[in-house]
């Protein structure tokens, strides 16, 4: 299959607005150019993490988090009781300091996959590494609603341990207890940047029950092994209409050597070819949208 390739030129054409905050937090900004070789991954996050006791973590940004769950005594593994996969959670504890998480360690890959329902899928992958692969794109390219996801062993298993979401319900739980959030409009237009986001990865299982909304309502996008598919195309372009600013500022200045170099760790070489061409389809899609209707249409600010 040839790679879809949009003209570079058009690329560099392209006017972005101003960057904004997402979700009331905001990754430093960048010129709206392309970036020069490998950069960082945002370093501050101005969200309040929770300990299991429910007291507020004492991290200032998600390094220092990511640090602890690096470092911090793993506990028993107890089955979270949802997902095929059986994820786990354990207490991590340092310094007086605890913190559940989410151990997952699937790692499954196929060449032909024939799914319950008859379908079959090509070079099919479930694996631990897309959590801390989504988790880094996520971070790139200035989204904020991807928990904090890292590699690490357990009693000799290789997986990825996950911030737990404290006090959360997911969809299919607000929707049998027949739940609104209390901002409608906020609440629509991070549904929005979700769809454009599982376009991109190419999520191929997103369900009501990993869409989680915390205490604030602020929603979070989780369980992420069964992404980041080979495929060009994009995943239900249908389903996208719009995405944030900050987002679709970020599609165009992060270059294909920034994303290459941080996802290699935990993607195959066509897996990240495939993540690349979606992204100039994504752009090339969104672009559409926006010469049809107008930016402020298509274009959002999350707050």
């Amino acid at each position: 299959m040839m790679l879809w390739r949009s003209p570079l030129n058009t690329l560099r054409r392209i006017r972005v607005v101003p960057l904004v905050f997402l979700l009331g937090v905001g990754w430093p900004a960048a010129p709206a150019t392309a970036q020069e070789g490998p950069a960082a991954a945002p370093e501050h996050s101005a969200h309040v993490w929770m300990g299991a006791g429910g007291n507020p973590l004492p991290f200032r940004s998600d390094e220092e988090l990511m640090e602890f769950m690096r470092t911090a005594k793993m506990g028993s593994l107890k089955i979270v009781g949802t997902g095929i996969n059986l994820p786990r959670t354990a207490i991590l504890e340092k310094d007086g300091v605890r913190m559940k998480v989410i151990f997952r360690d699937v790692d499954e890959s196929k060449d032909i996959f024939r799914g319950a329902n008859g379908t079959t899928e090509l070079f099919y992958r479930d694996s631990y590494l897309f959590e801390v692969a989504a988790f880094e794109l996520s971070r790139l390219l200035g989204l904020d609603f991807v928990p904090p996801a890292i590699l690490r062993n357990y009693s000799g298993q290789k997986g990825s341990v996950q911030v737990w979401i404290e006090n959360a319900i997911n969809d299919g739980e607000r929707i049998h207890k027949k739940i609104n959030p209390p901002d409608l409009d906020r609440w629509k237009l991070g549904l929005r940047q979700m769809h454009a986001w599982d376009a991109l990865i190419y999520n191929i299982d997103r369900n009501e029950g990993n869409i989680l909304y915390g205490p604030d309502w602020k929603l979070w996008s989780i369980d992420h092994t069964r992404t980041f598919r080979r495929f060009n195309e994009l995943k239900d372009p249908k389903l996208v209409t719009g995405c944030d600013r900050t987002f679709w500022e970020k599609l165009h200045s992060v270059n294909d050597g920034t994303i290459r170099t941080h996802l290699k760790p935990y993607l195959q070489k066509y897996e990240i070819d495939g993540l690349l061409s979606r992204r100039e389809r994504l752009v090339a899609l969104l672009q559409k949208l926006i010469d049809e209707q107008g930016e402020d249409k298509v274009l959002f600010t999350l707050r």
